[in-house]
């Protein structure tokens, strides 16, 4: 079973190749959507910073304006997706 589709509001209407939203801020519980063409959540009600949604920045660590409020897994299949994406990326 594939457990990540991309929701179809999150491609731009008019290029599919745009990504509005990495998957790891849409497994994540404070996620809010994607209008606009900007992704929204509890930490960023504005739009999400850029190093984040590029995953420049690992967001379960803090990041400037965040207000505390960081990456936390919307259940577990999400948990495990993150987990195992992430231990190949290189933050540093």
């Amino acid at each position: 079973m594939n457990m990540f589709k991309l929701p179809s509001h999150v491609m731009a209407r008019d290029s599919p190749m745009t990504l509005l939203a990495t998957p790891i801020c849409m497994l994540c519980k404070h996620f809010r959507d994607v209008a606009f063409a900007h992704a929204t959540c509890d930490a960023y009600p504005d739009g999400i910073p850029p190093a984040i949604l590029s995953w420049e920045h690992d967001h379960r660590i803090p990041f400037p304006g965040d207000r505390g409020t960081l990456f936390e897994p919307r259940d577990e299949e999400a948990d495990q997706f993150v987990k195992r994406y992430l231990i190949s990326l290189d933050f540093s």
